[in-house]
């Protein structure tokens, strides 16, 4: 059996999304724009992810590398290398507009949830056992 969800979304193909079973059965219906979540979910990097997150967060560049904790990653690491590649791989010019985009997703928004909520109890786990 495989671990991929199909999800029927109305006027468009079935979509599978691995690992995120729980998340998408949780939505009560499937738009036709879920297929662009699912696509920049995974032209997003891990890190990528968990940074957009923060960001949707209304986190700036400097709270952002704090609460990571990324060996060398400074506010300058986070606007130089991950704020632009988010940019560039969701189409967007500046923080707001990637902001609006995971706010117009609601499976992306449940998916990047997700993934920060598993980030920080990883992340936090971690932090107490090397303590």
């Amino acid at each position: 059996m495989s671990n991929h969800l199909r999800v029927q979304c109305p006027g468009c193909e079935h979509i599978f999304v691995p690992e995120f079973n729980a998340s998408i059965q949780e939505m009560d219906e499937c738009r036709p724009n879920d297929r662009s979540s699912v696509r920049a979910w995974y032209q997003l990097a891990p890190k990528e992810r968990i940074v957009l997150a923060l960001m949707a967060e209304a986190h700036t560049n400097e709270e952002i590398a704090n609460i990571v904790g990324w060996r060398g990653v400074s506010p300058n690491t986070v606007a130089r290398n991950y704020v632009a590649k988010i940019f560039n791989k969701l189409g967007c010019n500046r923080r707001a507009e990637a902001i609006l985009y995971v706010a117009d997703h609601p499976v992306l928004r449940k998916m990047l949830a997700d993934e920060l909520r598993e980030f920080r109890t990883t992340h936090t786990a971690t932090e107490v056992s090397s303590e």
